[in-house]
């Protein structure tokens, strides 16, 4: 375990931190809120294994409401708080921007990241702005490489956003031989 500081404020930038600080051909994000499944690496690296033409592998986000439930969480909003599950029940490549996975489970090939520089900077959550969407401009221009973005629905976390958020932290697993 080792910590990486990046001196520049905002979730692109710290994502770019991790690519040139890791050393695993995969990298994996989730949210520094989000609880990883047990198996959830094992289950990616099976889809990167299986699959060498995929860049980008993401999974399920079950969201784990917090109690009291606040009003801003009716129900049918759910994915506006990073809730992201899918009919899919085995791994399956999708290729709409729309279908692509979420931060706060998401992975690609460390390679393919450096093919096209990293995240750009300006998408992504920076202090009070919350909008994100840097992981889905990658995955495009990863598709437009030729890479294919894939869900697993079995690599799963759990959102659990009962703490109050403070400063933006990242979580990064790598994997690779």
């Amino acid at each position: 375990l080792r910590l990486v500081m990046c001196p520049i404020a905002g979730l692109s930038h710290a994502r770019n931190a991790a690519i040139s600080e890791a050393g695993g051909e995969v990298l994996c994000f989730i949210d520094d809120d989000a609880i990883a499944a047990p198996d959830l690496l094992e289950h990616l690296w099976r889809a990167y294994d299986e699959h060498p033409e995929v860049g980008v592998v993401g999974g399920h986000i079950v969201l784990k409401p917090p109690q009291p439930r606040p009003s801003a969480l009716r129900p049918g909003r759910e994915p506006l708080w990073s809730h992201f599950v899918t009919p899919h029940v085995h791994y399956t490549e999708v290729t709409k921007w729309y279908e692509y996975p979420w931060g706060a489970n998401w992975s690609a090939r460390r390679r393919a990241l450096v093919e096209i520089g990293g995240f750009r900077t300006r998408y992504g959550r920076r202090g009070h702005n919350y909008w994100g969407g840097e992981e889905v401009v990658a995955a495009c221009l990863l598709q437009q490489l030729g890479y294919k973005v894939a869900v697993v629905p079995q690599a799963q976390v759990l959102h659990d956003v009962v703490k109050p958020r403070g400063p933006y932290r990242l979580n990064l697993m790598t994997f690779g031989r």
